[in-house]
């Protein structure tokens, strides 16, 4: 027996029989064998992880981008966005840019509420998907407590402030109250509360 999985080049692995039959059905479905399923579902699982990624994370960040693109997201270079930025010296229109930004995260946050069990974890790996401008995104959770650090070597103050606004009214939909708010040229913190959270007395 061993001497013929040798020359075959094939190995017996046990996995739940649950997994088989969802794999036979979709197999079926897209009109190949199962073998070939699994072959492929193997060797892109290998490749996920070459790219530095385990397959829970890459699929995370592909359900992210499919909510970026059915919420409408579209890519700006950097220096693109700096200039519009450049052209925009009135308080009035800044005010109502800032109120464009709240209504783009509320819109956001409360699409991740509906459908990712984690809004909060999949709002970051948002962030770090989509804004390549951000050199570091970190999320600490003290419960009742979150806290939310972003740092960028490119963004201007009115860059960061516009995304502060963002950010913020992206997880208060979620139903979280902000306790702490700092930001300077590229570095936003933000600290909320949980909505779970007992009332202070």
């Amino acid at each position: 027996m061993k001497r013929q999985e040798k020359r075959s080049g094939k190995k017996l692995v046990y996995v739940p029989e649950s997994l088989i039959e969802k794999m036979a059905e979709t197999a079926r479905r897209e009109g190949r064998s199962l073998t070939s399923l699994v072959e492929e579902a193997l060797q892109q699982a290998l490749m996920t992880r070459k790219l530095g990624y385990n397959p829970n994370e890459a699929l995370e960040q592909l359900r992210v981008l499919k909510a970026q693109r059915t919420l409408g997201a579209t890519f700006i270079p950097i220096d693109v966005l700096t200039h519009l930025m450049g052209h925009i010296n009135d308080e009035e229109k800044m005010r109502e840019l800032k109120m464009k930004w709240r209504m783009s995260g509320a819109w956001h946050g409360n699409y991740l509420k509906e459908e990712f069990k984690d809004p909060v974890k999949a709002f970051k790996t948002l962030l770090e998907a989509t804004r390549w401008d951000l050199t570091e995104v970190k999320l600490k959770r003290n419960y009742p407590n979150i806290k939310l650090s972003i740092i960028s070597t490119v963004l201007t103050e009115e860059e960061t402030e516009l995304l502060m606004e963002y950010v913020e009214s992206a997880i208060q939909s979620m139903g979280y109250e902000t306790i702490n708010r700092n930001h300077m040229k590229g570095m936003i913190i933000l600290e909320f509360r949980s909505p779970q959270a007992p009332s202070q007395p």
